[in-house]
């Protein structure tokens, strides 16, 4: 199942992907300014979640454009690799950090197919926002995320909080609850989606050997872009976004 998800996904982020993140950003130049001005302001709350970055081995997985892993070198990290399926994700973010003039490598690979002892070992392994439906099997993902970690180092996974995408359906400017949140299926037409409760998500990263430090449920202002279509005080009141922390 992983590896027809992962060609039909594949398929779908190379499709005119460095495109749509110029209409998104407007230039390369544009995006790399914003960027520039703060980079830790550019990362918003995920900052706190990675702690101190200066000097550091930090790998971003599924990490598309490339805008947060630019953003950590200029905040000193040592050494930033980025692995994602796509190339137009890779050219996009090689040319971001040209124009910011940082280094970050690309693997464009799947990865559930990482070689993790040629990678060898990182002090921060991170996941942001929108990516752990692409993987079918998270417990095997966090098991390389545990392969990937030094001793003592931190793992960030920040998403969308499962009730909002399994649970609640906005109808006629309220929330109603019609959705499954135990479904397991696999959906999607031109993207392959799986969409994980909070409670396997926790589960699958203890039995992949890693400790929980925290859980972190979004709310108030840092979350109202995910509510935008709502009425204000929704984000102070549903969990839109959650984090994750945890250690080896």
């Amino acid at each position: 199942m992983q590896k027809e998800m992962s060609s039909i996904n594949r398929n779908s982020w190379n499709k005119d992907r460095y495109q749509i993140w110029l209409n998104r950003f407007g230039s390369i130049e544009q995006e790399a300014q914003r960027i520039l001005n703060d980079p830790r302001k550019r990362l918003k709350v995920l900052a706190d979640y990675l702690g101190e970055v200066m000097n550091k081995r930090i790998i971003n997985l599924l990490g598309s454009n490339g805008t947060k892993a630019v953003s950590v070198a200029l905040m000193g990290a040592k050494e930033v690799k980025v692995v994602d399926i796509a190339n137009e994700n890779a050219k996009f973010g090689y040319d971001l950090a040209n124009a910011c003039n940082v280094e970050i490598e690309y693997i464009v690979q799947d990865v559930m197919e990482l070689d993790t002892e040629q990678l060898g070992e990182f002090d921060i392994v991170f996941l942001e926002m929108g990516v752990l439906h692409y993987i079918y099997d998270i417990e095997k993902l966090f098991t390389i995320v545990n392969r990937l970690l030094s001793k003592g180092g931190r793992f960030v996974l920040r998403e969308y909080h499962p009730v909002i995408w399994k649970l609640l359906k906005a109808e006629n400017g309220q929330f109603v609850a019609s959705g499954n949140y135990f479904d397991q299926s696999v959906d999607g037409e031109e993207m392959k989606l799986r969409r994980w409760t909070l409670g396997e998500v926790i589960t699958s990263l203890v039995k992949a050997g890693l400790t929980v430090e925290a859980l972190h449920e979004e709310s108030g202002s840092i979350q109202r872009w995910v509510f935008n279509e709502m009425p204000e005080g929704t984000e102070d009141r549903i969990p839109g976004i959650y984090a994750v922390i945890a250690t080896k």
